[in-house]
Formats: structure tokens, C-alpha cells, sequence
């Protein structure tokens, strides 16, 4: 995200960051089940990105 390397530049502690990715189902699967807490993390994510797109395209003041 932009702006996190000059907050970081400005500060002495560590801003750890973690990158969540899914990894694709094998071709012919179907779309993979929710097994673990990073999978919920990553289909609550990718949901509200959509809202958020959503909201941002069709509302107006």
C-alpha cells in the first residue's frame, strides 16, 4: 500500500506485514472449500473489496 514505506521511514519500530494468498484449485476442481482461518480471512476480504467497489461505483451524494 502506498504511503507504508514513508510511515515506515519515519518510525523506529518494525511494521511487520503478512501477504495472504490463495492458492488456485487444480484444474477440473471446483472452487475450494473454506478449511482453515486464513481461507475465511481471504473469501471475508475478497467480499468486502467487492462492496467497497460496488459501493464506490454506484453511489452519489
Amino acid at each position: 500500500m502506498p504511503g507504508y514505506a514513508d510511515y515506515q521511514e519515519r518510525t523506529s519500530r518494525i511494521l511487520p506485514v503478512v501477504a495472504l494468498e490463495r492458492s488456485e484449485p487444480a484444474p477440473g476442481e471446483g472452487p475450494r472449500e473454506v478449511t482453515s482461518l486464513a481461507d475465511k480471512m481471504l473469501e471475508i476480504h475478497t467480499w468486502l473489496r467487492h462492496q467497497l467497489r460496488y459501493v464506490r461505483t454506484n453511489w452519489s451524494p
